[in-house]
């Protein structure tokens, strides 16, 4: 790591091969689906401040893991029962990268592996605040950890290209 301290996203601590060799091919053809014409998130996700801490993993984790929810649930718009906690996934995220107890942000394959292995946590278990918890390596328990554990993804795809990214 440089001399910089990084209070988010740190490329250079990025596990991109982690990424690449727990990915699911992603096999799809023009054939198989409408493409819909615009793809807009507004109104499905929400947008929250994550303020002066550096859990914008936590955020983009929570968020990609609502909208997913909300369209396995079969619902059309946003609505607070899929809430996620970003607290929660952003220390486990610096947990399982070796970061937790110090606001210095988490990685993308840290933040995958939290949401196939771990699981979300409902935002009302654990609602996000600042600054950084000065108790963040006692503050997740079992109890969190196993009603997280109800929601999972089963896989991700690395999309390498524009096609990819508009196809799925």
């Amino acid at each position: 790591m440089s001399e910089v301290e990084f209070t988010g996203y740190n490329p250079e601590i990025e596990r991109v091969d982690e990424i690449r060799e727990s990915a699911t091919p992603f096999n799809i053809t023009y054939g198989d689906y409408d493409a819909p014409e615009e793809v807009d998130p507004r109104g499905k996700i929400r947008h929250d401040k994550q303020f002066d801490m550096g859990s914008c993993a936590g955020f983009s984790l929570t968020n990609s893991g609502e909208l997913i929810y909300l369209y396995s649930q079969g619902w059309q718009q946003y609505t607070t029962d899929g809430q996620f906690s970003q607290l929660f996934a952003y220390l486990e995220t610096q947990r399982i990268d070796g970061l937790l107890g110090r606001d210095v942000g988490s990685t993308i394959a840290g933040g995958l592996r939290v949401a196939r292995e771990i699981g979300f946590l409902p935002l009302s278990e654990l609602p996000y605040r600042t600054p950084y918890p000065s108790n963040a390596r006692t503050l997740i328990t079992p109890t969190m950890r196993a009603k997280a554990g109800a929601l999972k993804i089963k896989s991700h795809s690395w999309l390498r290209s524009y096609d990819d990214i508009f196809n799925y």
